[in-house]
């Protein structure tokens, strides 16, 4: 009897968590807590800004690069297109910094953030991309629909880690791509500097 009670806390608990939690929050947050260890903990190691943002797109995508859906050059092609304030998906392109987006990403305020956004939207695209067969022209409109949401999540996850920092199995996990033996070659493929 307990054991069906409990079952179905959980179970209501779980489809609370997923129905405010979707694929552009899951994604954005984990990125955000990626990229804010990575910045912390890891900060000398990293040549420039572009390196540390492929990192963290690489560490939350690694069951993608490591499955051969996409490599670690389309995530720095990511970071690029972000940078250049686009989003691209073979020949669609999403502009990133266009009126209305960059009112509402407020991407005057904080360099940091607004670079982490516009990346974590070109991430997003590369994993939807491979995760569906929908259009190109599909997964960049339904992702600027959730620019707001996005902006919101990282701003979020932003002011969690300042309070109470990550969670100790997110820091396992970059630290175990950054220190593991098995990741040196993609360490070495992103540019990290050998420390």
């Amino acid at each position: 009897m307990w054991i069906f009670i409990v079952v179905a806390l959980l179970g209501i608990g779980g489809f609370v968590y997923f129905k405010k939690h979707n694929n552009y929050t899951l994604i954005a947050r984990n990125t955000t807590f990626i990229y804010e260890i990575l910045r912390h903990d890891f900060k000398d190691i990293f040549p420039d800004k572009d390196t540390l943002l492929a990192t963290c797109g690489v560490i939350d995508a690694l069951v993608y690069i490591t499955s051969g859906n996409f490599t670690v050059e389309d995530v720095k092609r990511g970071v690029l297109a972000a940078k250049a304030g686009y989003c691209r998906i073979g020949i669609a392109t999403l502009d990133i910094f266009d009126n209305a987006l960059n009112a509402t990403l407020g991407l005057l305020d904080d360099e940091n953030t607004s670079d982490l956004i516009a990346f974590i939207i070109n991430l997003e695209a590369l994993i939807f991309y491979s995760d569906s067969k929908v259009s190109t022209e599909l997964i960049l409109s339904s992702i600027k629909s959730k620019h707001n949401l996005i902006n919101d999540v990282v701003r979020s996850a932003q002011k969690k880690y300042r309070v109470s920092g990550a969670s100790p199995m997110r820091k396992k996990q970059v630290h175990g791509f950054m220190t593991g033996e098995v990741f040196a070659d993609l360490r070495d493929k992103l540019g990290i500097l050998h420390s």
